[in-house]
């Protein structure tokens, strides 16, 4: 298929609507090679094997962020700040060969509770054939990054994610769709006592399945003393575990091969299939998985 034609990124997201591909935002490096966060929105028409660069940006940062169809529209929520995910990056650049400054860079990034990260909690929407944004209000629940998302059947499901770099969230919640609106119910904490963040999840038979992830052994018990930092001198953990939402309640019901995260999950052959992910800590990306 033809070439990507900009910017390679990771933390985009991609729906189908009418036998083309939309792509939102992700982040990359810019020209001078600074990790930024990406606005623009392409389009691949399959027939035609080609990618356009259309004329709009999301009225929100979108990054680490979740998407889904409903109605022929593409609908967004969840994902990083841009201007305090940029600023620390542009800062970390700056920092460069002066490591008390870089210290104090990641002090004050690290270092203050989930709250004052401004993770997006507005709930977007994306008609193509308008080229139009439409506002969908918020969740009633803090904005994550990195959260597993599930639609079917009118019904959606955000689980886990991070609540800010370093700590995830236990909490999930589903929301039945009718029209532009969300009826929102609050499901059991994800089964994992730390939650994860870039787990697979899928529906299989219809029932919801959610397996591997990643997480900080330890982060939340930090957190709760305080320790707003909380996964400094801590080591990154992937899950393995495969959980069932059966009655109410989330059951171990099988483990992966080995601990995965960060990839692509779909139903499959009455199954789900795995597509990539990530298993270790690589060196160049350790900061924007965190």
């Amino acid at each position: 298929m033809a070439q990507w034609p900009t910017v390679p990124r990771e933390q985009a997201t991609a729906t189908i609507i009418d036998g083309k591909i939309y792509v939102f935002g992700g982040i990359g490096k810019d020209k001078s090679g600074v990790i930024t966060l990406q606005k623009d929105v392409y389009s691949y028409d399959i027939a035609k094997d080609k990618w356009e660069k259309l004329m709009t940006r999301p009225p929100v940062s979108l990054a680490g962020h979740v998407s889904f169809i409903h109605n022929g529209h593409a609908v967004s929520t969840g994902g990083v700040n841009e201007n305090i995910f940029n600023g620390y990056f542009s800062d970390v650049e700056l920092s460069k060969g002066n490591s008390a400054l870089t210290e104090k860079v990641n002090r004050d990034y690290f270092s203050k509770p989930a709250d004052d990260y401004f993770l997006n909690n507005h709930i977007i929407s994306y008609d193509p054939s308008k080229n139009q944004w439409k506002n969908l209000g918020t969740t009633p629940f803090p904005g994550t990054a990195g959260s597993s998302v599930i639609f079917a059947e009118q019904q959606i499901y955000i689980l886990g994610g991070e609540r800010k770099p370093g700590l995830r969230s236990v909490r999930s919640w589903t929301g039945e769709l009718s029209h532009d609106r969300i009826k929102w119910s609050e499901l059991p904490p994800v089964a994992s006592p730390e939650g994860v963040s870039g787990a697979y999840a899928s529906v299989i038979d219809g029932n919801i399945f959610l397996a591997g992830g990643a997480y900080f052994p330890g982060a939340a018990e930090k957190y709760s003393n305080g320790e707003y930092w909380s996964h400094k001198g801590l080591d990154k953990a992937y899950s393995k575990e495969i959980y069932q939402l059966i009655k109410n309640d989330w059951k171990k019901v099988g483990s992966l091969p080995e601990g995965l995260a960060y990839g692509v999950s779909l139903p499959w052959q009455g199954g789900m299939l795995i597509l990539g992910g990530r298993k270790k800590m690589v060196k160049l990306f350790q900061m924007l998985f965190i």
